[in-house]
């Protein structure tokens, strides 16, 4: 029921705006100024889409200058196995694609019902079994790190690296911007990702962060 709710507001966000316009319509209706109907109306809906719209320029500007500071996924080399381990919160979730897209045949992860234990999930010709494991036994690890880098703003860091020595084999990031201090009031409407899928240069980007763990440990890659 509440997501619900909330995907309506999402939506609909923007529709909030209608009571700072009413209540200022109103006032300039009091005090009779200007007499022309709808130059209230105008300037009643003037005011609180420059402030929000004001406000959400300043925060994305914000949000394009982590942009710029993410750099160019990097892929520095490819060690291929057949399996990984994913260091991930949503591994047993939406990890399950290392395993239906990515053509990887088991993926180890943190155990969601031991702790300090490790679940291994294998793909069958009849779907995925998963048993627990006592220890990580994948040399590579994909590892996934969502960080706040300030209010509004996240990143999303995936590296890759050789658990026999600890190197970085690659790396990439994804910045999210949920609208600022202005998200109240523009819900999906102000949100912006980088890199996006929209262009060639950002399609590409994206492609790169997204499958970083095939492109860098997949034998098909």
């Amino acid at each position: 029921m509440w997501m619900f709710f909330g995907f309506i507001w999402v939506m609909c966000a923007p529709l909030v705006l209608l009571i700072p316009i009413g209540l200022i319509y109103f006032v300039l209706t009091k005090f009779n100024t200007p007499e022309r109907k709808i130059l209230r109306w105008l300037l009643a809906a003037i005011l609180p889409v420059a402030v929000v719209g004001a406000i959400w320029w300043q925060d994305r500007a914000e949000f394009q200058t982590v942009c710029a500071s993410l750099g160019e996924p990097i892929v520095r080399e490819r060690l291929p196995v057949d399996g990984i381990f994913l260091d991930d919160p949503t591994a047993n979730s939406f990890g399950m694609r290392y395993l239906y897209d990515e053509g990887f045949a088991w993926v180890e992860a943190r155990s969601t019902s031991k702790r300090d234990g490790f679940t291994r999930y294998e793909k069958t010709p009849t779907g995925i079994t998963s048993k627990e494991v006592d220890a990580i036994t994948a040399r590579v690890a994909v590892e996934s790190r969502l960080t706040q880098q300030a209010p509004g703003m996240s990143i999303d860091r995936v590296t890759v690296r050789d658990r026999q020595d600890g190197r970085e084999l690659a790396t990439a990031a994804r910045a999210n911007f949920d609208g600022g201090r202005a998200r109240w009031a523009l819900g999906i409407w102000g949100t912006s990702v980088c890199p996006s899928l929209s262009g060639a240069a950002g399609s590409d980007a994206f492609r790169k962060f997204y499958h970083l763990g095939k492109l860098t440990a997949g034998k098909d890659s």
